[in-house]
């Protein structure tokens, strides 16, 4: 194998990775959530918790409410 092969095996593998496997890893990434969006999320369900929490406080006074009519 001359260095011509040798390059031109090193051209083709390189046109391979340029053209096949880094757009797959772009895709990938767009696809990615960042810590922001992670954190974002945390704090979304945090309050959903919260949310929850006073609903069922508010369920819990209904029986007493009805036992008082």
């Amino acid at each position: 194998m001359t260095k011509k092969d040798k390059k031109e095996i090193v051209d083709l593998f390189n046109q391979g990775i340029t053209e096949l496997v880094l757009p797959v890893l772009d895709d990938m990434n767009e696809k990615m959530a960042t810590k922001d969006d992670i954190q974002e999320l945390r704090l979304e369900i945090g309050e959903v918790k919260e949310n929850v929490g006073d609903i069922q406080k508010q369920l819990d006074t209904i029986p007493d409410f009805l036992h008082s009519q």
